[in-house]
């Protein structure tokens, strides 16, 4: 490979491409499957050590153990360390990781994952999207292309989108219950602010039901799936979040529901009081604390918030999370489902931050590269083996 094609690549990691460029690197990996299969190693190189930083602390310990046994050639190397670093710095990645490249790029070591790379990559991240269910089975959908815009308005509500939320605004005073209802697909998210003002941030595979103006002594919603809530506070009138199980009962909080179909009910609170309501018992949650709802308990555990909100922010945080519930969260907003060929492997650990911008096969790279294990991708469906 020239330095010219090399460039190219590099152009392309920075979002720096020009068209015409463009044309001329495609032109060049089309050209042979060795083309082709060097392109993909490149890319999957420099994502690996781009953010390894990011998500590397699933176990970094072992991954340079790993880097480390893998980079110890028993030929001599010292143009390619050279070629390495200098790449490296382009990209403004800390000369240490070099090493990381010298293993994926330059060491004559076949790799057969350049394939299932390839086909991850067109594995994007999920996106601002969901569907609204007016009160009378008319539904609207809800993406970028609707941004301020007043969606509907009568005598009674004024329904606006703006910046990927909806905004509810009376107009009147009327008696008269009407609900909508925002359903967000897999590999989507939305906000909805409420008539009162309460903000609802809902993740991906959930079902938000909610008057268009809350009427009589309670604002009661209903959620199937997860969301996060600000509430605004109003004493006379106290906010009710129901799902299949419980009832979450505030004045004016902030917390998360996460009330899945295939999970235990968690409710994490980070600030204000919250009463969370079984059919069998009551639990007040203070901030900093989480209730879960198991086998028809509810269990009261102290944990770091941060874990269960800032997806809302865009980025997924795990802290001792099981590699199933790591997949969950992951086929949730990535639209794929995760096979274990494996049943132990359900149960590995892991720790780590990773941005939900980012591509599937940035994150599943990580977990390759570090903790043995590999995947083969077959359209949405991905198996998950342990790397021999």
């Amino acid at each position: 490979m020239n330095d010219k094609i090399l460039n190219l690549i590099i152009n392309k990691l920075n979002n720096t491409l020009t068209e015409k460029d463009k044309v001329l690197l495609d032109e060049w990996v089309s050209g042979s499957s060795s083309n082709k299969e060097l392109y993909y190693k490149y890319l999957k190189t420099f994502t690996l050590v781009n953010d390894i930083e990011l998500i590397g602390h699933i176990d970094k310990n072992k991954a340079w153990m790993i880097v480390d046994e893998r980079t110890n050639p028993k030929k001599p190397i010292v143009k390619m360390f050279r070629s390495v670093f200098r790449y490296a710095a382009i990209l403004g990645i800390p000369l240490l990781l070099g090493s990381i490249l010298l293993y994926f790029i330059f060491l004559n070591k076949p790799d057969h994952s350049t394939d299932t790379f390839a086909q991850l990559e067109e594995i994007r991240p999920g996106s601002k999207k969901a569907i609204l269910t007016l009160s009378d089975g008319n539904t609207i959908t809800l993406d970028n292309a609707l941004q301020n815009k007043v969606l509907l308005k009568s005598d009674k509500v004024e329904i606006r989108d703006s910046s990927n939320a909806i905004v509810y605004r009376n107009i009147s005073s009327g008696q008269i219950l009407e609900n909508n209802k925002v359903s967000v697909p897999i590999g989507g998210e939305y906000k909805v602010i409420l008539s009162d003002g309460t903000k609802v941030w809902l993740n991906s595979d959930t079902e938000f039901e909610f008057p268009v103006r809350f009427i009589g002594e309670n604002r009661e919603v209903s959620l199937q799936g997860e969301a996060y809530f600000e509430v605004t506070e109003d004493e006379s009138k106290p906010f009710i979040v129901k799902t299949d199980g419980i009832a979450i009962k505030v004045l004016g909080t902030s917390f998360n529901v996460s009330a899945y179909r295939d999970d235990d009910i968690t409710t994490t609170l980070v600030e204000g009081l919250v009463n969370v309501v079984s059919p069998n018992e009551e639990m007040v949650l203070r901030p900093g604390y989480q209730s879960r709802y198991i086998q028809n308990k509810l269990v009261l555990k102290k944990v770091d918030t941060d874990q269960f909100t800032l997806w809302k922010e865009g980025v997924f945080i795990f802290e001792d999370t099981t590699l199933r519930d790591l997949m969950k969260k992951l086929g949730r907003w990535y639209s794929v489902s995760f096979i274990f060929d494996n049943e132990q492997l359900k149960e590995m650990r892991f720790n780590g931050m990773v941005k939900k911008d980012k591509p599937l096969s940035a994150i599943l790279n990580i977990l390759q590269e570090t903790n043995h294990l590999s995947f083969e991708v077959n359209n949405d469906r991905i198996l998950i083996k342990e790397k021999i």
